[in-house]
């Protein structure tokens, strides 16, 4: 099978000739998503929706990031839909940091610029710790992946990482990260298994440092890559961690197999209803965690296209 790929609005468009991928995302599957995301996704997911299809500029991703940011900098209020803290916490601040990245939000601009400030104040000013575990998640309704220290992850990695990549040299938050680094790979070359929140941060880190031309610690980097592949190679894909493998990876340069066949389960876990469901589970009694479903639709949706644009699998 041959194809054309030619890029247009940041959207990958593929046209086939002599054949059809089974995990191409179809224009009739895509006209499907978008009625649903405008009927059920949130104000955040829909305006990254229309930003990354082309509609609506970037811009309304940082309106609708507004809303959930606390006086201290530091963002709650459920941006993550498994944690309903309204107070900051270091988890949901790397969720909008993460929004701001999948936007490129126009840094430049100065209600941008304050609310980034803002962000890295609370994250080296106001946190010492760098935990999804937060003392504060106890007094409301949440997934027990943030309410038990003993499923406590360290954040740090990708603390590093968003400050690393959308600060400059000059920045004070800038200059601490790379002090603080010798102490994220000393942690790693110590482990011997990373979970996939913990890959997905240290992923971070490494793609900004060589985004950045900045030099690193080679071998706690390809003992990340050992962790990586070990974790790639041992996971069973299924319908709750398909979409971990195209986190991870960049390309199909390696396990083209394996991409492959996640992303064949990712296209077969596109609901009749036109979105995607949650893949994650509360693991406790909150009712609150029904409705959580229901949040998720959008945002897996909005997070897997993205994934289908990474590895150019979205029809014309």
């Amino acid at each position: 099978m041959f194809c054309f790929i030619f890029k247009k609005k940041r959207f990958y468009n593929i046209i086939n000739l002599g054949g059809y991928s089974m995990t191409l995302l179809s224009k009739n599957e895509l006209a499907t998503i978008e009625r649903q995301m405008y009927n059920k996704g949130r104000d955040i997911d829909v305006a990254l929706y229309n930003y990354i299809t082309g509609q609506m500029p970037n811009e309304f991703v940082g309106y609708a990031l507004t809303m959930y940011q606390n006086k201290d900098g530091g963002f709650g209020h459920g941006l993550h839909n498994d944690n309903l803290n309204p107070n900051s916490t270091v988890f949901q601040t790397l969720e909008a940091l993460r929004y701001i990245c999948l936007s490129s939000l126009d840094l430049e601009n100065e209600d941008n610029k304050q609310m980034l400030k803002r962000i890295f104040n609370y994250l080296y000013n106001k946190k010492s710790e760098y935990s999804t575990y937060d003392e504060g998640n106890l007094a409301f309704a949440c997934a027990e992946a943030y309410r038990n220290k003993l499923l406590a992850v360290n954040l740090l990695p990708e603390v590093l990482g968003r400050t690393i990549a959308l600060l400059d040299e000059k920045s004070p938050y800038f200059r601490k990260s790379l002090v603080l680094l010798p102490k994220v790979d000393n942690d790693l070359l110590k482990r011997d298994s990373l979970s996939f929140i913990e890959l997905q941060g240290y992923h971070v880190l490494y793609d900004a440092l060589e985004k950045k031309g900045l030099e690193f610690n080679q071998e706690a980097y390809y003992y990340y890559i050992k962790l990586r592949n070990n974790y790639i190679e041992n996971l069973k894909i299924n319908s709750t961690n398909y979409f971990e493998i195209l986190e991870l990876l960049d390309d199909k340069f390696a396990y083209s197999d394996i991409i492959d066949e996640a992303l064949k389960k990712m296209k077969e876990e596109l609901k009749p209803h036109g979105l995607y469901e949650a893949t994650t589970s509360w693991d406790n009694n909150y009712p609150e965690g029904e409705s959580a479903k229901l949040k998720w639709l959008g945002t897996r949706t909005v997070f897997n296209i993205i994934l289908f644009n990474k590895f150019q699998e979205i029809e014309e």
